[in-house]
């Protein structure tokens, strides 16, 4: 799924959800974080642990510090 429809889907801009793939919005409200798992037919728990990994500073794996070039993206 393109940037685009995830857009379209859950009624945003594709800036803004590269913003967030980017790591660089400052925060995000639960119920968007909901919206997002139901636009992608996934569980909620996989985006908060990715979110979690990306708050600590590492990948998924729990390697590698922020702004290295390990953080994961979405």
């Amino acid at each position: 799924m393109t940037l685009q429809i995830l857009a379209d889907r859950i009624g945003t801009s594709k800036g803004w959800l590269e913003k967030l793939s980017a790591a660089t919005v400052d925060w995000i409200k639960l119920s968007i974080i909901t919206e997002i798992a139901e636009a992608l037919e996934i569980d909620i728990a996989i985006l908060l642990d990715l979110a979690r990994a990306l708050v600590l500073g590492s990948n998924l794996t729990g390697a590698g510090p922020r702004g290295t070039g390990d953080r994961p993206s979405l």
